[in-house]
């Protein structure tokens, strides 16, 4: 068992608990996960770098670093849920930018940037 085994653990049963479900997609690689969507406050969003539509949110790493890594370059995040208030946020995204969370090299999630 990894140092970091259980905290990997417990990030990724409480953002699929409050979360929803996703796909990224590479090519014709597709990685199921689920993401906990999160909105930037009024001072993070600069119109350019975190634009007024975009959305953060957090991925968790484990089951989904055996896959593939959320790379900005050749990803995209498809956000798929039937709940009514989550409508808005349904679709196909651009990947726009990908932080692990990663203490001594461990990935236990990823910040992720989303834009339509």
């Amino acid at each position: 068992m990894g140092v970091y085994d259980a905290e990997r653990q417990s990030a990724k049963a409480d953002i699929e608990a409050a979360g929803v479900r996703a796909t990224i997609r590479r090519g014709s690689t597709r990685a199921s996960v689920s993401l906990l969507l999160l909105s930037y406050e009024a001072e993070e969003r600069d119109g350019e770098l975190i634009q007024f539509s975009d959305i953060k949110a957090m991925c968790p790493a484990l089951g989904l670093d055996s896959v593939l890594i959320p790379n900005p370059e050749t990803d995209r995040v498809v956000i798929e849920s039937s709940d009514k208030e989550l409508a808005p946020s349904v679709g196909d995204y651009r990947l726009v930018t990908s932080k692990p969370f990663m203490p001594n090299g461990v990935a236990i999630y990823f910040d992720l940037q989303i834009r339509k």
